[in-house]
């Protein structure tokens, strides 16, 4: 008889604790989704170069041409830690509540007269006398808060090739004059392409670059020499590295430092209707280039040394029957050349780009004198555009033009396919994420 009064005094707390648990539940799911609500995605994200408004969706700055997929992950994670701040407030204001509520429950029990076992207080001595089984009161209850420890979340993590994707590569070069931009840590690119005319020049260059801890790079690529007699040139391998100096910064530009040079001697020759001629040479170019941008247009201007050696420098007629003529000495001068180019964002896209710079030329032939005043510059420059297919592969295309043609219709076209491949986004955002 006594346990089946205990059960029936006993339901009711039952059922007002788990009221209270189920009312607590609510107000702290309400709390937080009421902090989730108050951040929102923007619509616009703001240019952090110039300052300009832009939708959001758009990929670049419609001012300044800037890359806007930076600064939009920027503005992502901001508006991540809002959200939690404001989660972590949502949750700290429900807990109030709740304890408000159940102080406010105590105190409200501790104002009415309490009862042991369902006894009025005047009754409480004599049953205690008169139970000698009776047990003790049970204390009240207490809420005791499991929440963990709240971190702050990491950014969701994205598929690889977004990440090494998310915005265009920049080259370490226009046409073909360089620039002070030094590829990214573990960054790689491949260009292909050349200069390809109707009848004086036709060739194919290729480029292939890596970058080293953001501060320099090396690159092999062939290089265009000019002779005489072939009225065209011809591509030497060679190898370079380059170093950045100095990084862009308010009012002054980019400094950077470059060797280039062939990896041996190499073999030319050259003819026409009635001379022949060959020779081995090789060269080394020592250049300091220096870049500053300027709202939608940045300048590239440097200067070279370029150390050019020949020897074993044979000719041969076809009219008098000449045997050959041989010059056995070696032959060297160094040339100086200064460089420059610019290039001007036109759209998100799209770069328009001219440049100047100094070849070496070869000017022998048979009944000249062999010396080094044969060897000289040929001065070429390129207009045109470079158009982002998407973020890793652009097109280079402009027009050529030399100093020793004889007019415009020897023009030709100077084409260029580039392959970027910014791997060292992947180690960036390994920290980050």
């Amino acid at each position: 008889m006594r346990k089946n009064m205990e059960s029936v005094v006993m339901q009711p707390k039952t059922l007002h604790l788990i009221v209270a648990a189920i009312v607590a539940a609510f107000i702290l799911l309400a709390g937080v989704m009421a902090g989730m609500a108050q951040v929102v995605t923007p619509k616009t994200i703001i240019c952090t170069t110039c300052k300009n408004a832009n939708e959001w969706a758009y990929k670049f700055c419609i001012n300044c041409g800037a890359a806007l997929t930076a600064m939009k992950e920027t503005k992502l994670v901001e508006l991540q830690h809002e959200r939690e701040a404001a989660r972590r407030k949502a949750v700290a204001d429900s807990l109030a509540q709740v304890h408000q509520a159940e102080m406010a429950r105590r105190q409200q029990a501790a104002a009415q007269p309490a009862k042991v076992n369902g006894l009025a207080p005047h009754d409480s001595a004599r049953h205690d006398v008169t139970t000698s089984d009776a047990s003790p009161r049970p204390e009240s209850p207490k809420i005791i808060s499991t929440a963990r420890p709240l971190t702050r979340a990491k950014p969701d993590q994205q598929p690889w090739h977004k990440i090494m994707l998310r915005e265009p590569a920049v080259l370490p070069r226009l046409f073909n004059v360089p620039t002070a931009n030094v590829l990214g840590s573990l960054d790689i690119y491949f260009t292909g392409g050349g200069a390809f005319g109707i009848e004086k020049e036709r060739n194919f260059l290729g480029r292939a670059g890596l970058g080293l801890g953001d501060i320099a790079e090396v690159e092999f690529a062939t290089q265009s020499v000019i002779n005489s007699l072939q009225r065209g040139s011809s591509s030497l391998p060679t190898s370079a590295f380059k170093m950045l100096i100095m990084r862009e910064r308010l009012g002054l530009p980019a400094v950077a430092v470059a060797l280039r040079g062939t990896t041996s001697w190499q073999s030319l020759d050259g003819s026409d209707s009635t001379s022949y001629f060959s020779f081995e040479t090789r060269f080394t170019k020592l250049y300091l280039v220096a870049s500053k941008r300027v709202n939608k247009v940045t300048g590239h201007f440097g200067i070279g040394l370029t150390d050019v050696r020949v020897r074993n420098l044979q000719s041969w007629n076809f009219m008098n029957g000449n045997p050959g003529n041989t010059y056995a000495g070696e032959l060297q001068r160094n040339l100086w050349a200064p460089f420059g180019g610019i290039s001007i964002q036109a759209n998100p896209k799209t770069q328009v780009m001219l440049e100047i710079e100094g070849l070496p030329s070869y000017e022998f032939g048979e009944g000249r004198e062999y010396s080094a005043k044969n060897i000289k510059n040929i001065w070429a420059g390129v207009v045109g555009v470079r158009f982002y297919f998407t973020n890793w592969l652009a097109a280079d295309t402009g027009v050529r033009y030399r100093s020793d043609f004889d007019g415009i219709a020897d023009a030709n076209i100077q084409a260029n396919v580039n392959l970027l491949l910014p791997l060292g986004r992947l180690r960036t955002a390994d920290k980050t994420n």
